[in-house]
């Protein structure tokens, strides 16, 4: 089985974040740290993914 790029996570990764934002107060190097662990080493995202993401969160 291959890795989970952000691409293929499109439309679940806004609440992915929030559920590791859930656990506690992180900054966004965790966030990405916490949800790689969690994937078990499938889940492979970049700050390209997930920085847009936080953001379109924030403004929500």
């Amino acid at each position: 089985m291959g890795t989970i790029n952000g691409d293929q996570l499109r439309g679940h990764l806004d609440n992915m974040i929030l559920a590791t934002l859930e656990r506690g107060e992180i900054h966004g190097l965790g966030i990405l740290q916490r949800l790689e662990e969690a994937g078990c080493g499938l889940l492979k995202l970049k700050e390209g993914s997930l920085y847009p993401a936080l953001y379109r969160l924030e403004g929500a």
